[in-house]
């Protein structure tokens, strides 16, 4: 067995990517360091000459200030970013029950409760500003959860599940009437439940907002005499980014 810990992360060549990042972040700095020293002879040099070159000069030296503190943040945050990369986040529905969903004259009658987890695997912790959910069928939306869901802090390596349910009647067109009654004949129904989200990861002291959506897929046997119908994906289903 490995003495190594199964929590190390690793970059390319087996190197942990923390070595990676601290060399690259070095490299960054002492790049803008050379060249600042280059800028601040020539500014030595303007400065001599007129009142003009010493006011441009002036302004030089304190942009150049500025990007000498800007630029390591900025790689750092970059690097942090390439390592947690907050668009491989996906959430997912680990069950679902369809207790009911009728068609009668166009209009559906639907039921639905879902299991909805979110799993932090990152070593960062996720603030979810905002957080929503609806279920559609065949590009036409039911509805919103019953209850709306709560924004929350999400610590690193844990899982948050929430339990969100959906239920109403609404009138589709023919078509999408039409549709559904097919697939209740052919024995299975399809719906999709879209989740949006409104991320904040901070790094060091740098704070960015990220917005996804997502849509899981759901299908189901047509719910008869008043049996609830089971989600049948074994381990649940993963919502995909759109």
């Amino acid at each position: 067995m490995s003495g190594r810990s199964n929590n190390a992360v690793e970059g390319s060549g087996g190197r942990p990517l923390g070595s990676v990042c601290g060399g690259l972040f070095q490299r960054a700095h002492e790049f803008v360091k050379d060249l600042w020293a280059v800028v601040r002879d020539l500014i030595q040099v303007l400065k001599e000459y007129s009142p003009v070159f010493k006011c441009l000069a002036s302004c030089c030296q304190c942009a150049w200030g500025c990007l000498e503190l800007w630029t390591p943040l900025s790689v750092t945050f970059i690097m942090y970013w390439l390592i947690y990369r907050p668009d491989h986040f996906h959430p997912r529905i680990d069950s679902a029950v369809l207790a009911t969903l009728d068609l009668t004259n166009a209009t559906i009658r639907y039921d639905l409760a879902v299991d909805l987890s979110f799993r932090n695997t990152r070593r960062v912790a996720i603030r979810y500003l905002d957080v929503a959910a609806s279920v559609f069928y065949n590009d036409n939306m039911l509805g919103p959860t019953d209850d709306p869901l709560p924004s929350f802090f999400h610590g690193p390596k844990n899982t948050t599940i929430f339990h969100p349910t959906f239920h109403g009647v609404v009138p589709v067109d023919p078509a999408v009437a039409a549709e559904l009654q097919r697939e209740i004949e052919a024995g299975t129904v399809h719906i999709r439940v879209t989740v949006s989200l409104t991320l904040m990861y901070k790094v060091l002291f740098v704070r960015d907002v990220f917005f996804y959506k997502y849509d899981c897929w759901l299908w189901f046997p047509p719910p008869r005499n008043h049996t609830p119908a089971l989600f049948p994906g074994n381990g649940g289903t993963k919502c995909w980014r759109v």
